[in-house]
């Protein structure tokens, strides 16, 4: 074969003249013949080749290839070993024994010092003996004996060694765990058990896995006693200590191996002891079956519980944070190991178990200990075993904590009992996350679980309360009935009660203010909900919170006033959520409320007595609570008059909260509960104050502030040390978390969650997909100290004000001194850009004053926590300069910054170097100034140079790549050659922090010069893959568990920079080979790499190759390589992101090459079942591309693939339905596959790549409700995309069969499948989640529209549809229950009409169900009733307008059909007046809204009005139905206009001047809708997507109907023909 690489590779690499260019050749042909080999049929190699390569190999790793061969260095090992393992998996593996053989002769020489050559005989002889272990079982104990000797010679400095024997260890127990000797079991066991307590990191991970690997695979006796369990877990306990991630989950894997051991019978053989299946863990028995699951106590070794108190009980003992943080990964691996199946079955013990831990008194004494324990075990409560539970699992896991907890909870403990109020809130938690899991699929509990959650309200807790307003709001945000009856009762109770409140018992006070916060978060749903809410029990709310107002001005009990006032103020914030719409009506009163609370000056009572100041500042705090919702959510309403109305009243209470008093409580330290009290409601008055500055627009309006807020503002984040009164612990450097502001970590998670050209990144390197878990123990493992948690309880207002997640800490309110530094870090950096120089300079003054301060009045911890907020607060200010937000004023002012920067880049704290290093980057974007930014550049270059301190060389080359980025191309065009050498120095320095961040601030500097890095390339690619081969730079050489230290981020930056170095080359890689080869090699190093981040790295890039070199892109390799990371093998969710980007940039460009390389015929199964746990919008919506892409390609060809699957998915899909209707379901699909098998042989024959036993293997679908649903709607995509493609046969069942007999492999057509869409539809139409029933509506209504007029063959005169009338009656019916929704039974009565009036059925019978029901809804209009119980009057009208809608279409119906005339003639007369009615209100929502409330007015007639206030936000709320319902009422209408004499009897009283105005009425509304067609075509055409074809062809259709009526209006000649000769209405026809 012409491309195979040369076996010459000795005198090729004699003929190079330095080591660098002969590892580099070394590299690239090892790459180049593994990548042919991979692809090439061994049929065609020459006999002589695979001999020689082979020998080759062994030359290689002797050293022995050339007179200066290169070392056999990681890249080197691990390519040799894949090619081995090509050779002898696709060739003969008759010389495999010769080969290992060679290997272990390397490994027993004495003459070799070279460790390379000892590491690299050490990992080829573990690889393949794990690859190819049944057939060289025999040699393992050679093996053994060689890693053995070496491992008892180690020195403990010597890490890579003992790292790479541990490795191979547990390698060659995968492959023949069942031929070690009882003898090496021990020296195994031994050397594992003293690995976990190594100082070395990296050493703990190979021990825990050494032990896995020891227990999982070998015939060893069986662990049988519970000490035996408890010795393994203590011993484990002490690797959990000071050390990383890594190493804690290396071992914790390890415990829940053991431990789910456990759970197996006590009698049973040990896995796999017996046969050659070794790879089976031991642990998988018991996710086998369902009925193991259940029996498990009775046939493991020990109970659950049992087990479980092996880790309680450490959990307890353990003395640091590392060590438990370590035994919750252990939870998780365990669970992990035993499946969903277990937990499913276990989850009301497991439960039970953690509600001890949370409850536990050692860790619920301090507040901050508990919510830090409670964190933890929600984490596994939610992040482990929510993740694992199927929709059926969560139902059962609702009900259970429902049942279990809620309803006994004054059983199982009392409101004194000190656990209750931790377990209460950790259950509340975790029910508010599966109601967000589910949707609307809780709706099956709500009746229980409303009661159960209203019966809580009472418990006397704000931790409890706070939690449950959070759940209820997620139930009633999802259960639009709940809303209703919550809202209802909580009103009812407060009506009666509020206002009659004692202070005897603070109890009782507090309960009500529950329900006020319960009440006010369930109104904060309400904006996205809007038509299920009554507006006059809205207005009741805020008559409440008055009269509870005017109540508390004359109470004499300040407890009661005290209460009595946060629960008005707090409805009235919950009441300003509503919108403007809403709050339009009521603005006026509230300003003066405002108003009363802030005087310009405080009465002197209020400073001099305790309790009034109290009551003074609850009230401010409160008010401005309820000011801040409104400013968020009310902005139409806030004119510039508004705005500074608002401002006098921020002022006067700026200045009560600046005042001598207000200062001395909050830089004090308060020495009783008092004063403690004063100063927390001190600072969260100055909080609110700050975030009402925050949102009020424009903030020109207060720039008479603008001094005393930004010094007020500074105070805060950072005071000034010599004022410092507290005490001071000299014996600790932690960091003093009290002052710390917590925008540093959503900076850092910004950065993390996203790839961001940051300084801040570099710092998520690293273990992000853990963040959530790690943020537990640090900061984001740069602190030593605990991260203080956020709890609902710290500010209940943040419920209306955002939408809080269950268990998400970005999102929950922190404690006030903390949220307050983070308020007043925001306001400064909005206000220091619009100062004048001299207030911008003494700011910087006072920084610089706090950074320099070096006395001893505050610690050391304090110092660093002032030093972070400065530098964050100076970061937020340039990102607003940036903005186009104000300006540095001065050059004092740049130069203060950078030199503050400056001093930041030379400390030994990496938060620090990478906060200063991002604000240098900023100042050079700010600045732009030529000579500014020079003089950064030489000041960075001159330090790099001339400090040869680690810490300072790499602060500085982070900050010079941060200025690259920020400053652009063109400024540091000039820079680039001098940047680029210094960077291509720093990271070949050996140190590891240097080399890192020189290695990230390369990959910025390539990232932002773009093509001007071109002539770098070549050098940068050298260099690269030079270090990569150096030991310097791997990880297995360095002894740190710090990431910034152990070269772990080294390789995932290699991909980085080949990612932006490929985007450089662009299309010139597809023309070099030289440098494509160079970048293939490496990407496939980086490919097989077994740390996932890099991984990662090498998706990215690969992504890249096929953008600029598709050609040379290995497709058939590539898409299986992707499947296996979107695998549920793969846990890292970096790379299932990265994966999926990579296979929806690949289906855009060729979804037919796609399908055909997946293996399987599996990746749509892969896709949707990734869409169930899939959280990022993102991703989400790349899955859904992906399908949809998938579906496009196989629409015409092939549909029963995706018919077939689309009824897999709903049929695993049960979660949520009941046994019956599950039977019932399974009966209408027999009968429709009985029905459909005449039609064509496709149905008796469903397509095997569904039902195929290996994809059920690989992929089991376990779909969620939204999942199917998804499904459904690529079923109404599936027939779009067929009937846009104008293929009759696929809808014409007499061509479809002649299609079939001319072809019978291309016969795969929809009509054949009618049968199944019918059924999908019922099956979806019959569920009991709303959101399905919809969906299952919706594709019946597509498919009674598009094939309603089929005819069938077999049966003339008769429509194909007629013989499934009796599924799509059924599928009807339920949404007519009194269970049902206003939005299911609307959308009910518009299928139910379509389908009447559709022709399919000629003579309707008056007893027929779908009649009956339609005719029942329309009687209901006649008499006003309400449609369902308990619904609003916006629901009622949508309801309304929906049936006329209906019976609108069995009128325009009835002009083609006899059978539609005898149905509509009998009501006709009711029809045309309701008809009437509801082109009257359809004209009132365009009439000016002034004008019409005039008018509504003098209708009145002086009497009850309050309705009427609030049309603005009824017309909102139904302009949508109005719009979807007008044109086919004016419609039918239009036919009834010959028939003049019917609307003058019976709807317009002889009156023919009323019917020339209504026809008037109707002309204006048809030309406004013809005028704004162009419009809504317009916005149209800027969209894309199957949705969008859909919308714009019904607004043509719609543009069609109105041209019809509008010839119809003029034909009927109502209207005289004088009326269009009027000037006015030329003009007004002229506009269109």
């Amino acid at each position: 074969m012409d491309d195979l690489p040369g076996v010459d590779l000795d005198a090729r690499l004699a003929g190079l003249d330095t080591s660098e260019k002969r590892e580099q050749h070394l590299f690239q042909w090892l790459s180049s013949v593994e990548r042919m080999l991979a692809k090439t049929d061994f049929g065609r190699l020459k006999v002589t080749f695979l001999p020689s390569v082979e020998k080759i190999l062994v030359r290689i790793l002797n050293m022995t290839v050339c007179a200066s061969a290169p070392r056999p260095s990681k890249p080197v090992r691990d390519t040799v070993a894949r090619i081995y393992a090509i050779i002898f998996e696709k060739g003969d593996a008759r010389s495999l024994p010769d080969a290992l053989a060679a290997i272990q002769n390397i490994l027993s020489q004495k003459k070799h010092d070279e460790l390379a050559v000892k590491l690299a005989a050490i990992y080829v002889l573990g690889y393949l003996t794990e690859r190819f272990g049944s057939k060289v079982s025999y040699m393992f104990g050679e093996t053994c004996s060689l890693y053995l000797k070496h491992l008892k010679g180690a020195r403990d400095s010597e890490i890579a060694l003992r790292h790479e024997i541990l490795s191979a260890f547990s390698a060659c127990l995968k492959g023949v765990g069942k031929s070690v000797i009882e003898a090496t079991w021990k020296d195994l066991l031994k050397y594992g058990k003293l690995g976990l307590t190594d100082k070395a990191a990296i050493i703990r991970v190979d021990a825990a896995n050494l032990l896995e690997n020891l227990f999982k695979y070998t015939p060893i006796p069986r662990l049988v006693k519970s000490e035996e369990f408890d010795t393994l877990i203590l011993l484990s306990m002490k690797g959990f200590d000071s050390t990383n991630y890594a190493a804690r989950n290396a071992i914790s894997k390890f415990v829940g191996v053991i431990l789910a051991s456990s759970q197996q019978k006590a009698d049973a053989p040990p896995a796999d002891a017996k046969t050659g299946k070794s790879a089976k863990p031991v642990a998988k028995p018991a996710t086998a079956t369902a009925a193991t699951a259940s029996n498990i106590e009775d046939e493991g070794v020990l109970s659950v519980e049992e087990m479980l108190n092996l880790l309680q009980t450490n959990f307890i003992k353990a003395s640091s944070k590392d060590a438990r943080m370590g035994l919750v990964q252990c939870y998780s691996s365990l669970f992990a190991q035993l499946g969903r199946a277990f937990v499913e079955s276990n989850y009301a013990r497991i439960v039970k178990h953690l509600t001890t831990l949370v409850g536990q008194p050692k860790f619920t004494g301090n507040e901050t200990d508990g919510i830090y324990h409670r964190s933890m075990c929600s984490y596994i409560l939610r992040d482990v075993l929510g993740k694992m539970l199927s929709e059926s699992g969560q139902l059962m896991a609702l009900r259970e904590l429902e049942s279990g907890w809620l309803k006994k909870w004054s059983a199982l403990f009392g409101p004194e009992a000190p656990s209750s109020k931790w377990v209460l809130t950790f259950i509340l938690e975790e029910i508010s996350s599966l109601l967000l899991d589910l949707g609307s699929a809780s709706s099956v509990l709500a009746e229980s679980l409303s009661d159960s959650l209203f019966n809580l309200s009472s418990f006397p807790s704000l931790m409890v309360n706070a939690s449950l307003s959070l759940c209820m709001k997620i139930f009633a945000a999802n259960n639009n009935k709940v809303l209703t009856h919550f809202v209802d009762r909580l009103l009812d109770l407060l009506q009666k009660n509020a206002h009659s409140l004692t202070g005897d018992k603070q109890d009782v006070l507090d309960r009500f203010t529950g329900y006020s916060n319960a009440l006010a978060s369930i109104l904060a749903t309400v904006r996205d909900h809007p038509i299920h809410a009554s507006f006059e029990t809205l207005a009741v709310v805020f008559g409440v919170a008055l009269q509870l107002l005017k109540t508390a001005a004359t109470c004499k009990d300040a407890r009661v006033v005290t209460a009595q006032t946060q629960i008005a103020w707090t409805l009235l914030a919950g009441v300003c959520t509503l919108g403007p719409r809403f709050m339009s009506v009521h603005m006026s009163q509230l300003l003066l409320l405002w108003k009363a609370i802030f005087p310009k000056t405080l009465p002197k009572e209020v400073a001099d007595v305790e309790a009034a100041l109290v009551l003074s500042l609850v009230t401010r705090e409160a008010a401005l609570g309820s000011l801040h919702a409104f400013l968020k959510f009310n902005g139409n309403l806030v004119s510039i008059d508004i705005a500074k109305r608002v401002v006098v009243l921020l002022n006067n209470a700026l200045s009560a909260s600046t005042s001598v008093r207000a200062l001395n409580a909050v830089s004090g330290v308060p020495t009783t509960p008092g004063q403690k009290r004063i100063q927390e409601l001190e600072l969260s008055v100055r909080k609110r104050i700050f975030d009402c500055f925050l949102i009020v627009k424009p903030s020109s309006t207060f720039d008479t502030s603008y001094v005393l807020l930004l010094k007020s503002a500074a105070s805060l984040f950072s005071p000034d040390h010599e004022q410092y009164t507290g005490p001071v612990d000299k014996s600790t450097a932690a960091l003093d978390l009290s002052v710390l502001t917590s925008l540093v970590f959503k900076e850092i998670e910004a950065c993390g969650n996203k790839e961001n050209r940051s300084g801040l990144t570099i710092l998520t390197l690293r273990d992000f997909d853990v963040a959530k878990l790690e943020q537990l123990v640090s900061l984001i493992t740069i602190f030593t100290d605990a991260r203080v948690l956020g709890s609902l309880e710290y500010d209940p207002l943040l419920l209306l004000l955002d939408d809080i997640v269950p268990g998400t800490q970005s999102t929950l309110p922190l404690v006030t001194p903390i949220a307050s530094v983070d308020s007043s870090i925001q306001l400064f950096s909005l206000l220091f850009p619009m100062q004048q120089s001299i207030h911008q300079e003494g700011a910087l003054d006072q920084f610089s004053k706090c950074l320099k301060y070096a006395g001893n009045k505050v610690s050391a911890g304090r110092k660093l926590a002032v030093q972070i907020n400065i530098l964050v607060a100076l970061l937020l200010t340039l990102k607003s300069v940036a903005n186009k937000n104000g300006n540095l004023a001065s050059d004092k002012v740049s130069s203060g910054i950078r030199d503050i920067a400056l001093d930041a880049l030379t400390l030994s704290n990496s938060l620090l170097k990478a906060l200063a290093s991002e604000i240098m980057g900023l100042l050079a974007r700010v600045v732009t100034s030529g000579p500014f930014i020079n003089q950064l550049v030489q000041l960075l270059v001159d330090r790099i140079v001339n400090n040869r301190e680690p810490d300072s060389r790499a602060g500085c080359s982070l900050a010079l790549g941060c200025i690259h980025v920020n400053a652009g191309s063109m400024a540091m065009g000039p820079h680039l050659k001098t940047s680029i050498g210094i960077l291509h120095s720093l990271i070949s320095d050996a140190h590891p922090l240097v080399h890192t961040w020189a290695l990230y601030s390369l990959w910025l500097t390539i990232e932002s010069s773009s093509l001007n890095f071109g002539p770098f390339v070549n050098a940068t690619l050298a260099l690269v893959i030079k270090l990569a081969m150096t030991d310097s730079h791997d990880s297995s050489f360095n002894a740190s568990s710090n990431f910034m230290e152990n070269n772990s981020a080294v390789f995932p930056l290699f991909g980085r920079i080949l990612h932006a170095l490929t985007g450089v080359l662009g299309p010139e890689l597809a023309d070099s080979s030289r440098l494509r080869e160079l970048c293939f090699s490496l990407f496939e190093q980086l490919k097989h790499d077994k740390d996932p981040y890099v991984v990662v790295e090498a998706i990215r890039c690969i992504q890249q190759f096929i953008m600029f070199a598709p050609k040379h892109v290995d497709m058939p390799t590539l898409i299986p390589f992707l499947q296996e990371q979107i695998s549920s093998r793969v846990n890292v969710h970096l790379i299932k992101t990265s994966a999926i980007t990579c296979l929806y940039q690949l289906t855009q460009r060729d979804s037919g090459m796609v399908l055909d390389a997946a293996t399987n015929m599996q990746l749509e199964e892969q896709c949707f079942s990734l869409l169930d746990t899939e959280a990022d919008e993102h991703v989400h919506a790349e899955l859904k591309d992906i399908l949809r892409n998938l579906l496009k390609h196989v629409a015409l060809k092939n549909p029963s693939r995706w018919i077939d699957l689309c009824k897999n998915i709903l049929a695993r899909g049960g979660s949520s339905t009941t046994g019956k209707e599950r039977s019932v379901s399974s009966a209408v699909q027999q009968d429709d596959d009985d029905e459909g098998a005449g039609m064509g042989e496709k149905t008796e024959t469903p397509k095997p790549s569904i039902d195929g036993g290996k994809v059920q293997e690989a992929v089991v679908l376990i779909p969620r409700w939204r999942t199917q649903s998804f499904c459904i709607s690529c079923m109404r995509n599936l027939i779009l995309l067929i009937l846009e493609s104008g293929q009759g046969e696929h809808i014409d069942l007499a061509l479809a069969r002649a299609e079939q007999v001319a072809a019978p492999e291309d016969s795969d057509l929809l009509i054949f499948r009618i049968a199944d869409l019918i059924a999908i539809s019922f099956n979806s139409a019959t569920m009991p989640v709303k959101d399905l029933q919809i969906q299952g509506l919706y594709l019946l209504q597509d498919v009674i529209l598009k094939f309603a007029s089929v005819p069938d063959p077999d049966f003339e005169g008769h429509a194909l549809l007629e013989q499934y009338q009796a599924q799509i009656t059924a599928a009807l019916t339920p949404a007519f229950s009194p269970d049902s929704t206003s939005e299911l039974m609307s959308l009910a009565t518009v299928v139910a009409g379509t389908y009447i009036g559709s022709g399919i059925i000629k003579e309707f019978h008056p007893s027929d169900r779908v009649l009956r029901l339609l005719g029942g809804a329309l009687d209901s209009c006649k008499a006003g009733d309400a449609f369902l119980p308990s619904i609003s009057t916006n629901e009622k009208e949508m309801l309304r307008l929906a049936v006329l809608t209906s019976w609108a279409t069995l009128q325009l119906s009835s002009l083609k059909f006899q059978g539609s005339n005898r149905i509509i003639k009998d009501r006709v007369d009711l029809l045309a007046k309701l008809w009437v009615a509801s082109i009257n209100s359809a004209a009132e929502q365009i009439v000016d809204l002034d004008l019409l409330l005039r008018f509504k007015q003098r209708q009145s007639d002086g009497g009850d009005v309050k309705n009427e206030l609030y049309v603005a936000a009824t017309r909102d709320v139904l302009a949508a139905s109005y719009i979807r319902c007008r044109v086919t009422i004016m419609q039918a209408l239009c036919t009834l206009l010959q028939n003049r004499e019917l609307l003058l009897n019976h709807v317009f009283d002889e009156s023919l001047e009323n019917l020339k105005s209504f026809v008037i009425v109707m002309l204006g509304l048809n030309l406004e809708s013809i005028s704004g067609f162009g419009l809504s075509k317009k916005i149209i055409q800027d969209h894309s997507g199957t949705e969008m074809k859909i919308k714009s062809k019904m607004d043509q259709e719609n543009l069609d109907i109105e041209l019809l009526c509008l010839g119809q209006m003029i034909a009927s000649k109502i209207i005289p023909w004088a009326f269009f000769k009027q000037v006015r209405f030329n003009r007004d026809s002229d506009s269109f």
